[in-house]
C-alpha cells in the first residue's frame, strides 16, 4: 500500500498545474490565468494564519497545493488524459478559492465583533458565553500582574466567537462572488473566470460552495435536463465536469483530515470551559501537536491514517472523524457511480472503500468509554403519557405554532391589511392513508430556522438572540409566543409515523425567500427536502396517521375534536377545523356574566357578588373574576359568614342561577387552557371567587413541558398579580370602602402567599391559606418568649379558635421565613420579634 507522498515545495510541479499547461492552447490562456491567480490568491491566503482561523492546519497557500496533489492519487491516469484544460483549471481555482472567504482583515474583523449576529452566536454557545464573561470579570478585577494573563485568554475566546460565527459563512455564494471581485480588480485581470468571452464563475462558485454543504446536492436536479451540477457542461468549446470537479475537491477537503479541526470542537471537547476533564489544560496550540497524523496510506481498497495522540479524547476525536471520511468516500462514490456509462468510462474516480485509524496511544490505555443517552429510550419517555396526557396534544402543539407563526407575521405586515388563516383538516390518499393538514399563512421558515430550530428537538426559536433582537425591534409587548421548549414535533409521532412541511419566509433575515418541502418519514430519520416553486406564504405540515388510528377514523376524530376544544379556548386567530363529519370554528367565546334573577336570589341569601373586568386593571390578564360577599340588614360587605363556609358550588352558591355562560373557573395561558392546582383558593376560604382569566404568555409564567398546568413559580406569578389586579379594581370602584377592616387587611395583603410556595418549601397551602395577616399576627403573639412547652400549638389552637393544625403550620412558615426563632434552640437569640 503506498504512503501519500508530501507535495512539491513548488505548486506548479502539481500535476494537475503541468497537466494544465500542455493542455492550455495560447487562444484560451487558461495556463497563464492560473498563474495570475495563484499569485494573487496566495498571499491572501497567509493572512488566514493570522485570523482567528490561525489554530487550523494548513489553510494557508499550501492547503490549495496539498488537495491538489491529494487529488493525483484519485485520478487514474486514464482519467487524467480526459480532463480538458478547462476542467484541470477549474479545479486549481476551486483549491484556491473554496477557503479563501477564512481571510479576515482588520476592519472587517472590527465591523463583525461590534455586530448583533456574533453577539448572538456567542449567547447561542453557553459555555464559550460564559467563560467570556467570567474571563472579562477577571480582566476588569485583576492586578497588573495576571492582567496580560486573561487577557489573552478574553482574546482567544473571542478568536473562538469569530471561528464559530465565521465557519458556516465563509463558504456562501454572496462570499465567493466578492472574492471573485477582488480577485479580478487585483489582478487587474477581468476574464480570470471566463474563456474565450464565456465566464464560468457560476459553476466555480457552485462547485466551491458544495464543498461545505451534504453530499447530495451534488445530484440534485430539478428536471431531466436541469442538473445543478452538469457533467458535460458546454463553456466555449470545452466540456465541464462540475459534478467530478465538486465530488474532487470535497474528497481531497476532508482527506487533508482538517475539517472539523476547530477551536469550537477543542473547547467542547476538553471541556475547557469547566476544567472538569483531565488533561484539560491542553491549548489550543497543543492540539495541533497531539492531534498529530503522521501519515496517509492509500490503495484502491483502503485508506490507512496513522496518528500518535496524548490524550483518549483526541484519538476519539481522529477515530470518529475516520468515520466520517468513510461515510464522505461512500456517500461520494454512490453519487458518481450513477453517471452513464460513456460518463463513467471517462471520467473514472479512485475513491478506497473503507477507512482505517492506526492510532498510537501514548500514556493511557484507550477506552470508548462515555456517558451516553439511550436515544430511543429518550424519545419514548418524552412521547408516552408521562408527558403527555392525550394524542390530541399533537394537534395542539402544530397549532399553537401556527398562531405564532401568524402573530409574527402580523408584525411585519402591519401596515397592509393581514388576515391570518389557520385551518385543520384531513385527506385520505388513493392507498388508504390519512393525512392530518394544519395550514396557516404565517411568517413561514427559511433554512436556517428549519435546520436550526425545527429539526433540532429542544431547541426553540423562540428563546434564540435572533427573536429577542426582533421583540426589542417591535417591543417586547408585541408579541408573546405561546411555544416556548422546542419539542412540539415530538408529540406529531404520537399519532403519525411521517410528517411533510412545505413552507416559505417571504420575510426571511437571511433574504432566503426559498419555498422548501421537507419528508420526514420517522422520529430520527433524514429529512428529504427539495426546493419547491408555488409562492406559498405560510406553512403547510401533513401528518401521516399511524395505520391503526385510521381503523376507527371517527372515533380519532370525535377524540380529537373533544379535546381541541376544550384546550384551544379562546385563539388569538380563528381556527377553522374541518375532520369527517364534524366541521367546526375554534374561536373566542363569552366569558360569563351576573344573571338578573341572581341578584334575588342573592338578595335573598343576604350575599353579594362583585364581578371584575380584570384587563382593566392588569396588563397581564383579562377575563372576569367575581368575589363574594356577605351583606349584612344594615349594608356594605361583612366579613365573614358565620353560618357554614361562603363558596360556591354544590355546599354553597348555585353557580347555574348566578351566572350565565359560567362552565367552572377557567384558566387560559394566551388562549390555551391551563390547570393551576386550588387557583381558585387565592384567598383561602376567606374570600370565595370564581373567574374565567386568559393570562399573557409572560416568562415568568413557568408551566409543564407538556403545557396542561402552569407550577412552580408561576402559582405564585399568577396569584400574585391577580390579587394585585382585584384590589386595584376593588379600590377605584370604591368597593374597598365597604369592607370592615379585617377585610380590607386580607385584600391589602400581597405579602403572606405571593411569597409562599407550597410546592418548594413543603407547607400546606391549603391550612395557611385559611390564615388572615391578623391571625397569623395573633399566634406569634401568643408563642412564650422563653420556652415552648409541648403541645404549646394546641393550646394557642385552643385559645384562638383555630385548629393545633392551622397553629402548627403558622409556626412551622414563620420560622423558615425567618420572623421568629425557637427559645428552645441552645444558640441564638430567645425572640427574634
Amino acid at each position: 500500500m503506498p504512503i501519500l507522498s508530501q507535495p512539491p515545495a513548488d505548486v506548479f510541479q502539481v500535476k494537475l498545474l503541468r497537466l494544465l499547461k500542455e493542455k492550455s492552447k495560447a487562444e484560451d490562456g487558461l495556463s497563464e490565468k492560473a498563474h495570475r491567480l495563484i499569485t494573487t490568491a496566495t498571499p491572501l491566503l497567509d493572512l488566514i494564519a493570522s485570523g482567528p482561523f490561525s489554530e487550523f492546519t494548513l489553510h494557508n497557500r499550501d492547503h490549495p497545493k496539498k488537495l491538489l496533489h491529494l487529488m493525483e492519487f484519485l485520478l487514474p491516469d486514464s482519467t487524467c488524459e480526459a480532463l480538458s484544460a478547462l476542467e484541470c483549471y477549474v479545479l486549481v481555482a476551486a483549491a484556491f478559492l473554496h477557503d479563501l472567504g477564512m481571510v479576515l482583515t482588520s476592519t472587517e474583523r472590527e465591523r463583525i465583533l461590534a455586530s448583533e449576529e456574533l453577539q448572538d452566536s456567542i449567547r447561542e454557545w453557553p459555555e464559550l458565553s460564559d467563560a467570556l464573561a467570567q474571563s472579562r470579570e477577571q480582566v476588569s478585577g485583576a492586578n497588573p500582574f495576571d492582567r496580560l494573563s486573561y487577557e489573552t485568554e478574553v482574546f482567544q475566546l473571542q478568536e473562538a466567537a469569530l471561528c464559530n460565527y465565521l465557519r458556516p459563512l465563509h463558504a456562501t455564494r454572496p462570499k465567493y462572488r466578492d472574492l471573485i471581485i477582488q480577485i479580478k480588480r487585483t489582478s487587474g485581470r477581468t476574464d480570470l473566470f471566463s474563456v474565450n468571452d464565456v465566464s464560468f464563475e457560476e459553476s466555480l462558485i457552485e462547485i466551491c460552495e458544495s464543498h461545505n454543504l451534504d453530499v447530495g446536492v451534488l445530484a440534485e436536479v430539478s428536471g431531466p435536463y436541469d442538473e445543478r451540477f452538469p457533467r458535460s457542461l458546454a463553456v466555449a468549446t470545452f466540456r465541464l465536469n462540475t459534478q467530478l470537479c465538486g465530488a474532487l475537491l470535497r474528497i481531497a477537503d476532508i482527506m487533508d483530515f482538517d475539517r472539523e479541526r476547530t477551536p469550537r470542537v477543542l473547547f467542547e471537547s476538553l471541556a475547557i470551559a469547566s476544567r472538569s476533564v483531565p488533561g484539560a489544560d491542553v491549548t489550543l496550540k497543543e492540539w495541533q501537536k497531539h492531534m498529530a497524523v503522521s501519515s496517509l496510506e492509500i490503495d484502491d481498497e483502503e485508506l490507512v491514517i496513522t496518528a500518535e495522540c496524548h490524550h483518549p479524547v483526541i484519538e476519539r476525536a481522529v477515530r470518529e472523524f475516520c468515520q466520517l471520511i468513510e461515510r464522505e468516500l461512500r456517500e461520494t462514490n454512490a453519487v458518481i457511480q450513477r453517471n452513464t456509462e460513456e460518463i463513467a468510462r471517462c471520467y473514472k474516480v479512485k475513491l478506497p472503500i473503507t477507512v482505517r485509524p492506526k492510532i498510537r496511544s501514548i500514556g493511557y490505555v484507550f477506552k470508548d468509554m462515555a456517558l451516553r443517552l439511550n436515544e430511543s429510550a429518550i424519545m419514548s419517555l418524552l412521547m408516552g403519557d408521562r408527558l403527555y396526557s392525550h394524542q390530541g396534544v399533537a394537534i395542539r402543539e402544530v397549532v399553537q405554532n401556527a398562531i405564532d407563526a401568524c402573530q409574527m407575521r402580523r408584525l411585519y405586515d402591519s401596515s397592509v391589511q393581514f388576515t391570518p388563516k389557520i385551518t385543520l383538516t384531513s385527506k385520505k390518499e388513493s392507498d388508504g392513508r390519512v393525512w392530518l393538514e394544519i395550514e396557516d399563512n404565517g411568517i413561514g421558515m427559511d433554512e436556517y430556522v428549519l435546520t436550526e430550530f425545527f429539526l433540532r428537538i429542544g431547541t426553540s426559536y423562540y428563546s434564540s438572540p435572533e427573536f429577542k433582537r426582533i421583540q426589542a425591534t417591535f417591543g417586547n409587548d408585541a408579541f408573546i409566543p405561546i411555544s416556548r421548549f422546542g419539542i412540539g414535533l415530538l408529540a406529531v409521532f404520537m399519532v403519525g409515523d411521517a410528517i411533510e412541511v412545505i413552507t416559505r419566509n417571504p420575510h426571511s433575515r437571511r433574504r432566503d425567500f426559498v419555498e422548501r418541502f421537507l419528508r420526514i418519514e420517522r422520529m430520527g430519520g433524514l429529512a428529504f427536502v427539495r426546493e419547491t416553486h408555488t409562492e406559498r406564504e405560510g406553512t403547510l405540515i401533513r401528518i401521516r396517521l399511524k395505520k391503526h388510528l385510521t381503523e376507527f377514523l371517527e372515533d380519532f376524530y370525535s377524540r380529537i375534536i373533544r379535546y381541541i376544544q376544550g384546550s384551544i379556548l379562546r385563539p388569538i386567530f380563528p381556527v377553522m377545523v374541518d375532520l369527517g363529519k364534524y366541521s367546526i370554528v375554534l374561536d373566542k367565546y363569552r366569558t360569563f356574566s351576573l344573571k338578573e334573577s341572581g341578584k334575588a336570589y342573592l338578595e335573598s341569601r343576604g350575599l353579594e357578588i362583585v364581578i371584575l373586568d380584570i384587563g382593566r386593571w392588569s396588563d397581564q390578564m383579562s377575563g372576569a373574576v367575581a368575589l363574594m360577599f356577605e351583606s349584612p340588614v344594615e349594608g356594605g360587605n361583612s366579613e365573614e359568614r358565620k353560618h357554614g363556609r361562603l363558596g360556591f358550588g354544590d355546599f354553597g352558591v348555585r353557580t347555574d342561577v348566578v351566572f350565565s355562560n359560567y362552565f367552572g373557573n377557567v384558566l387560559t395561558v394566551s388562549g390555551f387552557k391551563m390547570n393551576l392546582k386550588k387557583a381558585a383558593r387565592v384567598y383561602g376560604s376567606i374570600i370565595p371567587i370564581a373567574f374565567d382569566i386568559d393570562v399573557a404568555g409572560d416568562s415568568e409564567l413557568t408551566y409543564s413541558i407538556s403545557r396542561e398546568k402552569i407550577m412552580g413559580e408561576g402559582s405564585i406569578f399568577f396569584k400574585t398579580e391577580l390579587r394585585k389586579a382585584i384590589k386595584k379594581g376593588l379600590t377605584e370602584l370604591g368597593i374597598i370602602e365597604r369592607l370592615k377592616p379585617r377585610m380590607r387587611r386580607v385584600i391589602d395583603d400581597l405579602g403572606v402567599l405571593s411569597s409562599f410556595d407550597p410546592e418548594e418549601r413543603g407547607y400546606s397551602a391549603k391550612t395557611l391559606s385559611t390564615l388572615t395577616p391578623e391571625m397569623i399576627e395573633a399566634i406569634r403573639a401568643e408563642l412564650p418568649q422563653d420556652h415552648w412547652p409541648v403541645g404549646v400549638h394546641r393550646t394557642i389552637a385552643e385559645k384562638l379558635g383555630l385548629t393545633p393544625g392551622q397553629v402548627s403550620t403558622c409556626i412551622t412558615w414563620l420560622l423558615r421565613e425567618g420572623k421568629i426563632v425557637n427559645p428552645n434552640s441552645e444558640s441564638g437569640p430567645k425572640r427574634d420579634i
